[in-house]
């Protein structure tokens, strides 16, 4: 009977042929029906390399120089792996039972013929001198450390050595087709092979991750600041929008659906202007600048930690590759949060330029990390470090160095991390960040001048101010219920929706993939699932990483308590002050952040006319003096006007913050409707004013309607109004007696709205007049 041995001059594993495996018995991967012995007797021409040839003899058996040529090789595992083989291979070779061409390879191996390497009767007369010494001696120093070391925790497959001989098995030998059977047991192996037992599993540093990147505190620290945006991104939507849905179930019971409705939306409003959503907005910037440098100072140790492998003191493949893998999730944690923080600042309003920078800054370095870490290629030889105690008969190298679980890696600490889509979405959406603050591109204004903007705005315009959309305005605006109530109507109305679908589903896919990474986190926290952290190494660092995030949330409790002006009015120089402004309209649209951040350049008031007005040139027409028009308002409106210019406040703001239309809030100051006290009320609390003050007022008060106009007016845009009655207002009567008969349309049971159209032809101004029918009574 003859066997074949095998040749390999490949690598399968690379240089990373670990412990385990090259000790291993059974491998299934590369076996062969037409190799002697199913394949099993491989020698591969990566081991037992000395100068340009081979010499297994020398690296399995010589204790004097085997240490270095079995240990203190790139190609150590293949060579353990011929050394695994090299008794039998010995044994066969003395008895004659190889092929030739087998022989010819044992022989370019330098396996000399010998049967007293191997009793088939006998599983302790197997030798291994160079890897049992080894291993004898490094578990003599580290054996409390190394949980492998007792030698029950060998795998039970390895005390059967299957790929070379299984009682009545029947082999092919490599040529001719004969069959053979070998009758050849063994009750065990002679060294430990399991020896890399057990080690994720919590013991000394020989697995565990670094703990200036992965200690137990940063991994706290790295979980507290996913939860911290998570909850912002929650609190942020309550105060804008999700608060009025549990109030109004609350108070249906009450008050039934439509009086609860009013009631929600208007607590909402007052949400959204109060100081805890001011709080949360200025914490969620302090918070962003935090995890930033947090990040970037993460981002440029792992950097360093790539260019410089022994900086993670790793003592194992295993160890060093569990750091790897955590990069990649410290990359992302680098992009996502960070992104999302500034999403959430730019739906908030308050996009800066320099947080944008320095956001974009760090999203360009965890993006560095990331490819760094997936193209990185450790030397396996120098990037482990070993300071246990003196052990010669390994050559000075820890045989668990080569102790590595292969999947681990791509199972647990990288495989959901890894995504590429992952990290072009932060890509794009930093990319919209950035292009959302460049203001390059000329736009009309609310007013109809133009000013730059970004290019959102600008093609949003050139698409608005295409002719299907004036068509299509034409044809179905305020003709459909439906379409109306699903922004249909309108192509204006169409681009907002498209614009909400898209803000939405930008936030669905963060908010998924922050719980998607911290699952991730989750994995190295499992305590039963290759954990590769000392729960217990709480150190003076980790500290410091976990109470980064207090000085954050102390802020957002000050500032919901005082005010966003008592924190701020410290950091400012004496001759700046602090004023609160106005929000946009409820439902905002993602472009009107610029209405929130130029609001003084953009909003028109009556308290600017009351102390700036410009100059008339129309002929026929002259500039009233200030005091012509003041004179006539009642005593709350200089009141009303110099609170609503502090703080910069449009009329569509304050009226949100009493639930009625603007023209409606306009007439309280202009004194032409009488305020309730939920009115006062509600003044008081937007316009910072003593609500008793604005009391003792003529405000609740009947109103002395009428007296302010004289007629006809002088002020040039009252008198188009004027104009438009004198031209058009028989006109009108008539139309109004067809219709309803005779009568009159009531100026007391009524309401009116002003807005706004825009269309290629220009900026349109729309006024409705709604009034109730009176008709003259017979008497």
């Amino acid at each position: 009977m003859a066997y074949s041995i095998v040749e390999r001059t490949d690598q399968p594993y690379g240089p990373w042929y670990d412990f385990a495996t090259a000790s291993g018995v059974y491998n299934w991967g590369y076996s062969d029906a037409n190799d002697g012995a199913w394949g099993y007797l491989q020698l591969y021409d990566s081991g037992c390399k000395v100068d340009s040839g081979w010499n297994c003899t020398a690296a399995c058996l010589d204790t004097e120089i085997g240490p270095n040529l079995l240990w203190n090789t790139t190609g150590t595992g293949y060579t353990m792996q011929n050394c695994i083989v090299l008794p039998f291979i010995a044994a066969l070779l003395a008895a004659s039972d190889l092929t030739p061409t087998a022989v010819k390879l044992a022989q370019k191996y330098q396996i000399a013929p010998d049967s007293s390497l191997f009793n088939s009767s006998n599983a302790s007369a197997i030798s291994w001198p160079v890897i049992n010494n080894c291993i004898n001696q490094f578990c003599e120093g580290n054996g409390a450390s190394t949980p492998g070391c007792d030698t029950s925790h060998a795998p039970n497959q390895d005390a059967m050595l299957w790929y070379t001989f299984t009682p009545n098995a029947t082999y092919y030998e490599d040529g001719d087709g004969q069959n053979y059977t070998q009758n050849i047991t063994f009750d065990g192996i002679t060294f430990n092979s399991g020896l890399c037992y057990d080690l994720n599993a919590g013991y000394d540093s020989i697995h565990l991750i670094n703990g200036d990147i992965g200690g137990i505190g940063m991994f706290v620290s790295y979980l507290m600041q996913m939860f911290i945006i998570l909850s912002a991104w929650l609190l942020y939507h309550f105060y804008e929008t999700w608060a009025r849905w549990p109030v109004a179930v609350t108070l249906i019971p009450f008050h039934g659906p439509r009086k609860a409705s009013v009631l929600a939306k208007q607590a909402q409003t007052s949400l959204r202007v109060s100081d805890h959503a001011a709080a949360l907005v200025s914490a969620l910037d302090e918070m962003q600048k935090a995890q930033v440098f947090f990040m970037l100072a993460v981002q440029i140790a792992a950097l360093i930690a790539l260019q410089n492998p022994t900086y993670i003191q790793a003592t194992s493949w295993q160890q060093l590759f569990n750091n790897y893998g955590i990069l990649f999730n410290l990359a992302f944690g680098g992009m996502l949060p960070v992104v999302f923080a500034m999403l959430i600042k730019r739906l908030a309003g308050t996009t800066a330029v320099y947080t944008i920078i320095v956001s974009t800054c760090c999203v360009i370095v965890s993006s560095v990390t990331w490819f760094l870490t997936w193209n990185a290629n450790p030397d396996p030889d120098t990037s482990i470090v070993y300071t246990g105690p003196p052990i010669p008969q390994c050559a000075g190298i820890a045989p668990t160095k080569f102790c590595y679980q292969y999947g681990w890696f791509y199972a647990n600490a990288d495989a959901t991390s890894k995504a590429f889509p992952m990290l072009v979405f932060c890509w794009v959406v930093q990319l919209c960040l950035i292009l959302d603050v460049i203001t390059l591109f000329l736009v009309k204004d609310p007013d109809g001048s133009e000013s730059k903007g970004n290019c959102f705005q600008w093609v949003e315009q050139k698409v608005l101010r295409m002719p299907f959309w004036t068509t299509y305005d034409d044809k179905h605006f305020n003709q459909s219920r439906w379409r109306t109530m699903l922004h249909f109507d309108t192509g204006e109305s169409m681009v907002r929706l498209l614009q909400s679908c898209i803000i939405f589903a930008t936030e669905c896919g963060f908010v998924g993939l922050n719980v998607v990474l911290i699952t991730d986190y989750a994995h190295l926290l499992l305590v039963n699932d290759f954990q590769t952290l000392d729960l217990k190494n709480w150190t003076l660092g980790q500290v410091i990483a976990v109470t980064i995030w207090v000085p954050v949330f102390l802020e957002y409790l000050y500032i919901a308590a005082g005010g966003p002006e008592a924190i701020y009015k410290g950091r400012l120089h004496k001759d700046f002050e602090v004023v609160r402004k106005g929000s946009t309209q409820e439902g905002h649209a993602p472009h009107d952040h610029d209405d929130r951040e130029k609001l003084s350049a953009t909003v028109s008031s009556s308290a600017v006319e009351l102390t700036h007005v410009e100059p008339v040139t129309r002929p026929g027409y002259e500039r009233p003096s200030q005091q012509d028009i003041v004179h006539r308002l009642p005593s709350q409106s200089p009141l009303l006007f110099a609170a609503k210019k502090q703080k910069n406040l449009s009329f569509e703001t304050l009226a949100k913050a009493l639930g009625r239309e603007e023209v409606a809030v306009a007439a309280l100051f202009y004194g032409q409707a009488k305020a309730s006290e939920e009115d006062v009320k509600n003044l008081a609390k937007v316009l910072d004013i003593p609500e008793a003050k604005l009391l003792e007022t003529e405000m609740t008060g009947f109103p002395d309607r009428g007296r302010q106009m004289e007629m006809p007016p002088k002020e040039p845009l009252v008198y188009r109004l004027f104009e438009i009655v004198q031209n058009y207002g028989y006109a009108y009567k008539a139309v109004m007696n067809e219709k309803f008969g005779d009568g009159i349309m009531s100026a007391i049971s009524f309401s009116t709205k002003v807005e706004k159209e825009e269309d290629d032809k220009g900026t349109w101004c729309v006024i409705t007049l709604r009034g109730k029918w009176l008709p003259f009574t017979r008497f």
